[in-house]
């Protein structure tokens, strides 16, 4: 299954349009465009993109048409309106962690918690992902990171919200 479908499949099975709407940050990493640009997040149809230099972060903005229109037909995403490129030098950002695969017996509990998924073979990807997400959960928090106060998601940085809460303004919701 592409993963482009399974987060159509994960968007409608949990109601969760923001889901759908990041399909292009999956689609760019795992295509040749990510050797320009690392995808960020996508946000009113701008899709957000970090290049390691000033210099090549002013060339991507020149072409921020014909990026547009790249991704809109590689990747079947109408949705995507623009694109906005910001400096992030490499070495910035969250650390490189190991993780430690999931065994047997968490992505047994993870089938347990995910028994109102109908399809028997997304059940069993879907619990092979949560296995993996506390795993990486386990290890970010093993190594500095922080626990986000309102969804709960572990994040790298500082204060009390991830950065997803952060950008739709969850720190002033109770």
């Amino acid at each position: 299954m592409k993963t482009s479908s399974l987060l159509e499949k994960l968007a409608e099975e949990w109601n969760l349009p923001a889901l759908r709407g990041q399909r292009a940050v999956v689609c760019w990493q795992r295509s040749d465009l990510r050797r320009l640009a690392r995808p960020l997040y996508v946000q009113g149809g701008v899709l957000h993109l970090a290049a390691p230099n000033h210099a090549l972060a002013s060339e991507l903005s020149f072409l921020r048409n014909e990026i547009t229109s790249t991704v809109r037909e590689k990747f079947g995403l109408t949705e995507i309106t623009d694109v906005k490129v910001h400096v992030q030098p490499r070495g910035q950002g969250p650390p490189e962690v190991a993780v430690e695969p999931p065994d047997r017996g968490k992505i047994d509990g993870a089938l347990g918690r995910l028994t109102f998924v109908r399809d028997p073979k997304l059940r069993g990807r879907l619990a092979e992902l949560w296995a993996w997400a506390e795993a990486w959960e386990e290890a970010v928090l093993g190594n500095g990171g922080h626990r986000c106060k309102r969804c709960g998601a572990a994040f790298w940085g500082g204060g009390e919200f991830c950065p997803v809460c952060m950008l739709y303004g969850a720190s002033d919701a109770s």
